[in-house]
């Protein structure tokens, strides 16, 4: 059966999700818009204004009064790490894996928030680990391809590629990717 706590969280779950989608789906295009066009860009008359600190700090609340749900918290650090608040995404990162150390989508952006910080053994890490648990992960196989650059290893970095390209033909990172190989090619090359 069914309690009510349980239903409530859910709840809860589905109210914050959908609040969460919408405030990451419009970050980016809300802030670029004069705020008398909001309205203009496919939203409803009289729809209320978002503001995104209230939306976040209603999510770190829920994250705080739960710390135990693994799926809350990788939101709330997705949500963060996409704001750029590198250092606060990394904490909650660490929270989620320490609960769930098996998510391979939330060691792989902290590898991802590591290599941002210019911490990349500790990235490397993260990544290796990720990749064990999932030898098919896009995100994961993405970010060795970096580090594999940013050592100029050239033929393992070819090996990454060659393994994002096979698993997903129409990728849209595809072309970014084949150009920094070139690149690298040319420097080595020299």
């Amino acid at each position: 059966m069914i309690s009510a706590r349980s239903i409530h969280f859910a709840i809860l779950g589905v109210i914050i999700g959908a609040s969460a989608g919408y405030v990451y789906a419009f970050y980016d295009a809300e802030k670029s818009l004069p705020p008398q066009t909001v309205h203009q860009a496919g939203l409803p008359a009289n729809h209320p204004d978002v503001n995104n600190d209230q939306m976040l700090e209603l999510l770190k609340k829920a994250v705080e009064e739960n710390p135990n749900q693994p799926e809350m918290v990788a939101r709330y650090a997705n949500i963060l790490f996409s704001m750029g608040r590198m250092d606060e995404a990394l904490k909650w990162y660490d929270k989620v894996l320490e609960i769930q150390p098996e998510n391979v989508d939330s060691r792989s952006l902290r590898g991802a928030i590591y290599w941002r910080m210019g911490r990349i053994d500790d990235a490397l890490a993260d990544l290796q680990t990720a990749l064990r648990q999932d030898p098919n992960h896009i995100p994961t196989l993405y970010g060795m391809f970096l580090v594999s650059l940013y050592r100029h290893d050239v033929p393992t970095a070819e090996q990454f590629f060659k393994r994002i390209q096979n698993l997903d033909p129409t990728y849209e990172g595809l072309t970014e990717l084949k150009s920094r190989l070139e690149e690298e090619r040319r420097k080595a090359g020299k």
